[in-house]
């Protein structure tokens, strides 16, 4: 029962909830509710790591590239 402990934490349900579910997927509520924020957290952080504000910036800095300034007004 520790996954539905761990499930408790982040998630608020009522037992209403799971009225519509077959008795059989009742017990897999929790260990698929965690597989579900996982899979999101890990989604979240590929963005980050493949979006071009995130890697352009340290992708330049690490190959020394020179500072770009612009013009003042």
């Amino acid at each position: 029962m520790a996954t539905q402990k761990l499930y408790d934490l982040p998630v608020r349900h009522q037992d209403s909830d799971a009225e519509d579910l077959s008795p059989g997927a009742r017990p897999h509520i929790a260990a698929n509710g965690l597989r579900q924020m996982a899979a999101q957290a890990l989604q979240s952080a590929g963005d980050e790591v493949v979006n071009a504000k995130t890697v352009l910036p340290w992708l330049m800095n690490a190959l020394g590239a020179p500072f770009a300034r612009g013009r003042s007004v």
